[in-house]
């Protein structure tokens, strides 16, 4: 059996790049399962411990056992129910997961001993705690190795490329897809014996393309909220769970990539491709982590945080429709086509086998009605997704990072290719020596190197900045002020990979910055902090995006006319500011000035200026138009004009 994977934007951008980073049952999926006595929360458990070892299993360098602390600050008497009442949990959550499942047995510490296995702990009315074992993993890097193994098997995966309808044939049968490549614009249509609708928070927008009588929603979103903070905050060895914050959510302190992710939050949410973290659920979040730290966390302590939307199922086929479910929900949506929502990332491959039950089930009930349409099953063999092992696993061993020490290679970043590339990080350290990049890093602080941008381009189907800084290298999801000052470099590596001309450089910048800012650390503009080092960072940040093509002496006459408007030096101008630089000053040339000033069509390179603005006049949700415009997206609008210009004028 064939099959082709489309996804709109690019592999794990949604939900599966913003996820707690954990593979776990769900501990507190068990005790809602025992006080409500609710057997569906106890069978996803159970599936989801079973599930997770095998996903530890087939990507190791990707995913590990971490040992997380329950903290016990009960007062006497409450301490002689909740100790034991805590401990009882997690040996229970030892018991689901079976002999071949757990990963290390739970075990009850002191207070002395939870203070030095986690010591930012807070120290007052702590009397101990118990350790439970689950696994971590990078969720973006987990998904990518999945769709390069599906490839490596036979599966035809396309990232970038957007289902804009469906196929049917004349008795209404789902035959396939209409798709359009975002990149280039190409419509083409793929044919299909069945169509598995698996978009997450977007299934009913898929489910309403088919055309369906009484459409009942499958889909209820729900936002969960993180924020990235220094590892200071938490050893790199152990994590910190919360059961029961002021509001009955749970918290999760985590080491992750040498930083420490806070979350989670649960709160309903509207739809959107791009979402962003509402400043209430971080401050919550900071508020809930100070609470059980010795030090208060500070907004300014937060490097990114980011928002998923988590896509909560309601089976509509189910008599109770008022609940939605944590568990999968398999639908036979048509005739063709089988949708799957909801679940989580630990039972990723218990829902695609329950899909692909589903597809076979139906394609039997269907075959006298549409024989042209029946799938061959003769060659379908039992499913062997538990057993093999992801792209980067196969050589890949405990020993691989003192491999890499010893071909010189120094110690953090041998340790990050290894955790993160497994046994390709040979094929990357063999780029970085054949294109000359050495070991450069691309951000202060972070171990990532200039060779993994070039690796991501021609092994990764890396195609844009974002592709790079978010889903390949997580730099956008740890820091989002690092992420900024390495994108132009991020762009100069791909460029130079895909060819890119200046507008499609500056159009990668524009994109990147925009998806930086719905992870900005500080509630603002990232990259906006008033003052003339704000400018000239902004300036050589630009530069670099033009590769030097972008003359100093019109820079220091924009940055001129610029201050003179900026009244308030908060670098800042509002669009009407801006039209009147436009019309007052000959930035363009007189000749552009004086057709302005009588009334003519508007000039091209005014036109052009003017759309790169308005790439920048909405906000990250694309619903809410804002009328101020940096110093640095007016820089990038006016270089991207004057490059059309030049080239415009080197034509004729």
């Amino acid at each position: 059996m064939t099959c082709a994977l489309v996804e709109r934007d690019d592999f794990a951008s949604g939900t599966s790049s913003r996820s707690t980073k954990l593979i776990h049952g769900g501990v507190r999926y068990l005790e809602k399962a025992v006080k409500n006595l609710d057997k569906g929360q106890l069978h996803l458990v159970k599936d989801a411990l079973r599930e997770r070892k095998h996903l530890l299993n087939i990507a190791p360098h990707l995913s590990s056992p971490l040992p997380i602390i329950v903290p016990f600050y009960n007062t006497f008497p409450s301490i002689l129910f909740y100790g034991p009442y805590y401990w009882a949990g997690v040996k229970a959550y030892d018991f689901f997961a079976g002999s071949d499942g757990i990963l290390e047995p739970s075990y009850f510490i002191t207070r002395r001993e939870a203070r030095d296995k986690f010591p930012m702990l807070k120290e007052k009315g702590l009397k101990g705690g118990v350790v439970y074992y689950d696994g971590q993993h990078n969720d973006s890097r987990m998904n990518l190795g999945i769709a390069l193994t599906a490839s490596a098997y036979g599966a035809a995966v396309v990232n970038h490329t957007e289902v804009t309808g469906l196929i049917k044939n004349a008795r209404g049968r789902i035959t396939g897809a209409h798709v359009r490549d975002l990149l280039t614009g190409e419509t083409y249509d793929i044919n299909a014996k069945h169509v598995v609708n698996a978009t997450g928070a977007f299934s009913d927008a898929i489910r309403r393309m088919t055309g369906m009588k009484n459409f009942k929603e499958m889909v209820q979103p729900s936002s969960g909220v993180h924020v990235v903070l220094s590892s200071r905050y938490c050893p790199n060895d152990m994590g910190l769970i919360v059961p029961a914050t002021e509001d009955g959510r749970v918290l999760f302190l985590l080491p992750w990539e040498g930083s420490t992710i806070a979350g989670t939050t649960d709160s309903s949410t509207e739809i959107t491709a791009l979402p962003r973290p509402h400043e209430d659920e971080i401050q919550f979040i900071l508020k809930e982590t100070s609470r059980f730290l010795n030090r208060k966390v500070h907004r300014e302590d937060v490097d990114a945080a980011w928002s998923g939307i988590r896509p909560l199922a309601i089976d509509p086929n189910a008599k109770d429709t008022a609940n939605t479910s944590r568990d999968h929900v398999v639908e036979s949506t048509c005739d063709g086509m089988v949708t799957i929502t909801g679940g989580k990332w630990t039972t990723y491959r218990k829902m695609a086998e329950d899909a692909i039950d589903r597809v076979l089930a139906d394609n039997a009930n269907l075959a006298k009605q549409d024989p042209e349409q029946t799938i061959n099953t003769s060659a379908i063999r039992q499913s062997c997704s538990i057993e093999v092992q992801l792209i980067g696993s196969a050589g890949w061993s405990l020993q691989m990072p003192d491999t890499l020490k010893r071909q010189g290679m120094p110690d953090d970043v041998a340790e990050h290719l290894s955790h993160n590339y497994g046994d390709r990080a040979a094929v990357l350290a063999k780029i970085a020596n054949d294109e000359a990049l050495g070991l450069n890093k691309l951000a202060v602080g972070y171990t990532i190197i200039e060779a993994e941008v070039v690796y991501a381009c021609r092994h990764e189907y890396a195609y844009t900045a974002v592709d790079v800084i978010a889903q390949r290298m997580r730099l956008a999801f740890l820091n989002s002020d690092s992420a900024l000052q390495a994108l132009p470099r991020v762009i100069q590596l791909m460029a130079q990979e895909h060819n890119w001309d200046t507008s499609r450089r500056v159009q990668e910048y524009q994109r990147a910055v925009t998806f930086i800012n719905t992870m900005n650390r500080k509630g603002r503009t990232v990259g906006l902090d008033a003052g003339k080092a704000s400018l000239r960072q902004a300036e050589r940040r630009i530069q670099q995006v033009f590769q030097g093509a972008f003359p100093t002496e019109q820079i220091d006459k924009l940055r001129d006319e610029f201050k003179q408007l900026d009244t308030d030096n908060d670098d800042i101008l509002t669009r009407a500011q801006v039209q009147k630089l436009i019309e007052t000053t000959d930035l363009f040339g007189s000749s552009v000035q004086q057709a302005l000033n009588s009334g003519a069509e508007t000039p091209k390179v005014v036109k052009v200026f003017l759309s790169h603005l308005d790439l920048h006049a909405f906000t990250a949700d694309d619903t809410t138009p804002k009328d101020s415009v940096t110093w640095e997206e007016l820089l990038l609008s006016y270089g991207a004009a004057v490059d059309a210009q030049t080239r415009q004028q080197q034509r004729s």
